[in-house]
């Protein structure tokens, strides 16, 4: 049996700044980035990745009946940490 390994997230300093822009101003953006980094922590595969770089991207969808927010990110990962680099959001709502 494998064992289990989840990655810690880390947020560049512009996407720590966006994102307590985006808790101000889209609903229940916090939820829904909480969701994505718990995502990516335990599988950084999901995401579709850059040509041949070590770049990929993950575009989580929103939901209008939920009201979620669609959420964006370019990111890189090591075997143990995962770095988001960059990130936007559309409001659902």
């Amino acid at each position: 049996m494998q064992e289990f390994h989840a990655r810690t997230v880390v947020r560049y300093e512009g996407v720590s700044n966006a994102c307590d822009e985006y808790e101000k101003t889209v609903h229940r953006f916090e939820e829904a980035y909480r969701a994505l980094e718990w995502l990516l922590a335990r599988n950084p595969f999901r995401g579709m990745k850059i040509g041949r770089s070590d770049w990929y991207v993950y575009v989580q969808d929103g939901d209008r009946a939920a009201r979620t927010p669609a959420i964006w990110v370019l990111y890189t990962f090591t075997d143990n940490e995962v770095f988001i680099h960059a990130l936007r959001c559309a409001d659902a709502a």
